[in-house]
């Protein structure tokens, strides 16, 4: 309940940014989709990640959601460039960020190595982490990478934000929504990997990318000043 804010008075303006359910199949109880219907109702604004987001909500909550960014989309290349500008710009390498570096990944990761003929650098999410790996080198690494291979839906994310050639593998039990959602808003759907077989080697239309993105990061900062006035 407290995720729906059951805490906040009426009076208090209340608004989702970006919320997400993290999987297209309805995972509530018959008791917590009751309370979390009410308690939605009494939002005067709501907003979610994914295309399935706006459907179970309308479908079980009896509300209309609003399709919108991932918050970090909300920002630019140059905004995160700025971040990591001190940090010394890396040689040509194939980037792997996993949220759990399975043998999927690797072998996708192998397969580029030797078309491209560079280095592949491995960084792991999780209790994986090093001291040494700050954000400031994390966006580096999207920064100076040739190519990235990942599982992780912001290791999608920051390839598109630095214009990056990627690859993206999926999760085989599920919850790639999200991916999905992002992927067929800026027609990318190609770099998914299927069966192990790499995306099309074809160069990216960034200017034609970029562009799409620009609008949607619009239409998404609309419904928060609208909400936020």
């Amino acid at each position: 309940g407290n995720m729906f804010l059951n805490f906040a008075d009426d009076k208090v303006k209340k608004f989702s940014y970006a919320a997400s359910f993290g999987c297209k199949e309805w995972e509530y109880t018959k008791e917590q989709e009751k309370a979390c219907s009410k308690l939605a109702r009494r939002f005067d604004a709501i907003s979610v990640r994914e295309a399935s987001g706006m459907e179970l909500c309308k479908e079980h909550f009896g509300v209309d959601a609003t399709l919108v960014l991932d918050p970090t989309l909300l920002l630019d290349k140059e905004d995160y460039a700025k971040v990591c500008a001190e940090v010394p710009k890396k040689q040509k390498h194939i980037f792997v960020y996993s949220l759990v570096v399975s043998e999927g990944v690797l072998a996708v990761a192998e397969k580029v190595a030797n078309t491209m003929g560079i280095t592949v650098v491995v960084k792991q999410a999780g209790d994986k982490v090093k001291q040494e790996d700050t954000i400031e080198d994390w966006f580096a690494e999207f920064r100076d990478a040739d190519y990235v291979v990942t599982d992780s839906f912001h290791g999608m994310v920051f390839s598109i934000i630095f214009n990056k050639p990627f690859a993206i593998v999926m999760n085989p039990s599920g919850g790639n929504d999200r991916y999905i959602s992002l992927l067929s808003q800026l027609d990318l759907m190609e770099r998914i990997v299927k069966d192990g077989t790499l995306p099309s080697d074809s160069a990216i239309d960034w200017q034609k990318i970029n562009m799409q993105l620009d609008s949607l990061r619009k239409t998404s900062l609309e419904f928060l000043k609208n909400n936020l006035k």
